[in-house]
């Protein structure tokens, strides 16, 4: 299980977040997940969903080697998908 809690508690630059703002941020890294998820059989790109909670918003991925593909296994997507995420995410908004 892959699991990225968006609230205004993620990332130290994040910190001043509003919450309608970290709502935009949850779906910003929900989307970019999942086009850069790699596809064989199309399971592990169907398996993200977007949690609504409390104090924040929870981009979830249940499938069992989610983790493995984000490490990078995958010749489609080197890198992984949340860390190339994140990265466009800080320089596209530059959020301090």
């Amino acid at each position: 299980m892959l699991k990225i809690s968006v609230n205004s508690r993620i990332i130290p630059f994040f910190r001043r977040l509003k919450v309608s703002t970290s709502k935009r941020l949850a779906i910003d890294i929900f989307k970019g997940v999942k086009k850069l998820t790699p596809v064989d059989t199309g399971r592990a790109k169907r398996g993200w969903r977007m949690l609504r909670r409390r104090f924040g918003m929870i981009v979830i991925n249940n499938v069992p080697y989610i983790n493995y593909l984000d490490q990078g296994s995958s010749k489609k997507a080197p890198r992984g998908m949340t860390k190339p995420t994140l990265e466009r995410l800080n320089t596209r908004n530059r959020v301090r």
